[in-house]
């Protein structure tokens, strides 16, 4: 089974070798260029007794991206963003949230907002189509591994001495959520050239991050739609 595997990767390679060597003088091999990309952000339990996804969060995907093209409408797609997301949990039994100096006891039903920041750079594949009118369009899609760099949280505890709900903002929260995550996504939208190499670049993501967010007993998990704006050079 392994050798079979081998001879047809070999044979993938070899034929996206070809390709290369057969077009190399007729496109641009590399692009490079920038993103800005608001994100929405829903939160997913496997637990929903334990712990319960409560609001959709806004966030942002921001960095550079570069395109290596093997053929002259394929390429592989990578770069390096800062991917800013997060969401609601609402712990529905007394619950431990672990922070950098201390910890907390959860009060049964509390809200906890987490604001996390990953470190990403995704490994994919970019198709795009010959020029149609004065657009191209393409399809994306490939994983993306993630460093988490940011965990701060936003919760109140009720105080039964004052009788009132103390609120905790931006606690470091690292020790309760997970330093690495996987996703993939998979995407589409249009280039819009602007003169010379540079064009304008628009579409929609689709991006599930499959790993577990926190450290909690429930796994959570994470969706995100991503609004694609940006330059190519």
């Amino acid at each position: 089974m392994s050798k079979y595997f081998s001879r047809k990767c070999s044979a993938f390679l070899c034929g996206l070798l070809w390709l290369s060597a057969a077009n190399g003088q007729d496109f641009q091999r590399f692009r490079f260029g920038v993103q800005l990309s608001p994100v929405l952000t829903w939160l997913k339990s496997d637990r929903q007794d334990e712990v319960s996804p409560e609001k959709i969060r806004v966030g942002l995907n921001v960095g550079l991206t570069t395109d290596y093209y093997f053929a002259k409408h394929y390429a592989f797609a990578s770069g390096i963003a800062l991917f800013m997301t997060g969401g609601t949990l609402r712990y529905r039994s007394e619950t431990e949230l672990k922070t950098n100096s201390s910890s907390f006891m959860l009060q049964a039903n509390s809200d906890v907002l987490y604001k996390l920041q990953y470190v990403t750079v995704p490994a994919g594949i970019k198709m795009n189509t010959p020029t149609i009118g004065r657009f191209k369009y393409y399809v994306d899609l490939g994983f993306d591994p993630m460093i988490r760099v940011r965990a701060k949280s936003d919760f109140s505890l009720y105080d039964a001495s004052s009788a009132t709900h103390i609120f905790h903002g931006n606690v470091n929260v690292k020790r309760n959520t997970r330093l690495f995550a996987l996703g993939y996504h998979i995407g589409g939208g249009l280039c819009y050239p602007i003169g010379g190499d540079a064009a304008v670049i628009g579409g929609f993501s689709f991006m599930n991050m499959f790993t577990g967010m926190t450290k909690d007993h429930s796994r959570i998990t994470s969706n995100h739609i991503l609004l694609r704006i940006g330059m190519s050079f």
